[in-house]
């Protein structure tokens, strides 16, 4: 058996014994195979993984209005609600809130978009196109982000909750007197971006609206959101009307939702808590596949 040598007496003899020598040499060819095996090991495991995540990105996550009733839910917030899209403040300001744009005072500013539509109530200015009384259905399980689009003029303290739970235990998100806002760009102060991971399914999350009044309500997606137009508040939802294909129903990566504090119509412009919610785009879980095959293509050919 090949055994180690430590004198310089024991290395020239070891040297001086061909058999000596050829096992030795066997002995480190056994161990730079062992590490190539251990490379490729590794380089197979990455490939695994990566296909895994490439299957994966094939059942993409997309965002999915759901109306509550068979009713006309249809809405346009085309009234900014006191919203500022070039100063969005900071804590517990107004915010950028859900896009509108051609505002006659020039408060909120946002791009106009031929998938903004005209609101009849007011003015006909333009705003984004989507449903009160309806629900956020998220197809596949994924991380979503919400962003804190500011509280526009109201007066009420408003909180926006989610639950990872199945609505057994509710954390907060977002309070509309403390949050810090997003800008235009996607920039967030410390609070005004959060990611957490859901299952498919409606997307548990509520707002709690007038806390501490007399209209003090809770509104749920999945189970509670009325017709803000009867005796109670609720909130909207719509798909981003800037993104590169537009429909009412199916969002894909990105959706809106304001909430409107107050019932009747005195008080429909949605914008007294704004949340963005965006999930992974199909390229990023793709490109994250292909980095991995990549990589272990690689580390097998150094193998």
């Amino acid at each position: 058996m090949f055994a180690y040598v430590n004198s310089k007496a024991d290395k020239i003899a070891t040297l001086k014994n061909p058999a000596a020598v050829h096992l030795g040499l066997y002995f480190l060819t056994c161990k730079e195979n062992e590490m190539k095996l251990k490379t490729l090991a590794l380089a197979v495991g990455l490939a695994v993984a990566a296909l895994g995540t490439m299957e994966a990105a094939n059942a993409v996550a997309m965002l999915q209005i759901v109306e509550a009733s068979t009713q006309n839910n249809y809405e346009v917030i085309g009234d900014a609600g006191g919203t500022n899209y070039n100063n969005p403040s900071a804590a517990g300001g107004a915010g950028i809130g859900l896009p509108t744009a051609s505002l006659p005072t020039g408060g909120a500013n946002w791009p106009n978009s031929p998938n903004l539509a005209m609101d009849a109530s007011f003015g006909n200015l333009l705003g984004i196109q989507g449903y009160h009384a309806s629900y956020l259905n998220l197809t596949e399980a994924a991380n979503i982000t919400f962003e804190f689009l500011g509280k526009g003029d109201a007066g009420n303290h408003n909180q926006f909750e989610i639950s990872l739970d199945s609505g057994a235990t509710w954390q907060l998100v977002f309070d509309n007197n403390t949050s810090t806002t997003c800008d235009k760009n996607g920039n967030c102060g410390a609070t005004g971006k959060k990611s957490f991971f859901f299952n498919a399914g409606f997307i548990d999350f509520r707002y709690l609206a007038s806390i501490g009044t007399a209209n003090a309500d809770t509104f749920t997606n999945g189970s509670d959101n009325p017709d803000p137009h009867t005796t109670r508040g609720g909130y909207f939802l719509g798909c981003d009307p800037y993104g590169a294909t537009f429909d009412l129903h199916n969002c894909g990566n990105v959706a809106y939702a304001g909430l409107t504090d107050l019932p009747g119509a005195g008080d429909h412009d949605f914008q007294d808590l704004g949340v963005r919610i965006t999930v992974p785009e199909p390229g990023t879980m793709l490109l994250l596949g292909s980095g991995l095959l990549g990589f272990a293509a690689m580390r097998r050919r150094k193998a």
